[in-house]
């Protein structure tokens, strides 16, 4: 089972407000007042095009808001690496840029032009990073305006491969506060809840 989750990008955006974003809407997700520090890190690449040994570097407040992403002009980001982790966790989420092909922005009518650029976050298959990466799609598409999509069974709006609005998908998904429950507790909660999102693995 496919657990990626993705959000529309008609307009750059910085790595920095896409951290920013993704705690709002984790926030706002799960009824939750504290969302862990998310960091991101930047790996390299050796002359083969693979991800070099030793390379990985956590990228500082300057350096987050210095690289843009996304916007109608966006190619696809294959060559650049870039990982989020969640302060107290190990697993790591894959973030990534891609470009929607002709054929699926001709399957959203709606999407079609400015909707081409698309955040891609991958996650390892545990609670806290499947969560935390549907929150950093659906934060960076809720900034711009963007729609979200994912692959996890979360509502009959949001099939499989289905994009919609991302204030919409946080109106279909959103929980109710739990006061006193922890960042895990509530990633956990989320899938408990939107059981049919729970991939093997995610325990």
């Amino acid at each position: 089972m496919a657990v990626e989750s993705s959000g529309s990008l008609p307009e750059p955006i910085t790595l920095a407000e896409i951290v920013d974003a993704g705690r709002d809407a984790l926030r706002d997700l799960l009824g939750v007042d504290c969302v862990p520090t998310l960091d991101v890190l930047h790996r390299s690449r050796g002359s083969d095009g693979r991800l070099a040994e030793g390379g990985e570097r956590r990228l500082g407040r300057g350096e987050l808001e210095a690289v843009r992403l996304g916007g109608p002009g966006v190619l696809a980001g294959e060559d650049e690496h870039y990982e989020a982790a969640v302060d107290g966790f190990e697993c790591r989420i894959w973030l990534w840029i891609f470009r929607a092909d002709e054929d699926y922005a001709d399957d959203l009518t709606e999407l079609e032009g400015r909707h081409i650029a698309w955040l891609e976050c991958v996650p390892a298959r545990t609670p806290v990073m499947v969560v935390t990466s549907i929150g950093l799609a659906l934060g960076a598409a809720r900034s711009r305006g963007g729609y979200f999509d994912t692959q996890l069974r979360l509502a009959p709006e949001l099939g499989v491969g289905v994009a919609v609005p991302a204030e919409r998908a946080l109106a279909l998904t959103r929980l109710e506060e739990v006061r006193g429950e922890t960042y895990e507790q509530a990633c956990e909660r989320f899938l408990d809840v939107y059981s049919a999102a729970r991939p093997g693995g995610a325990r």
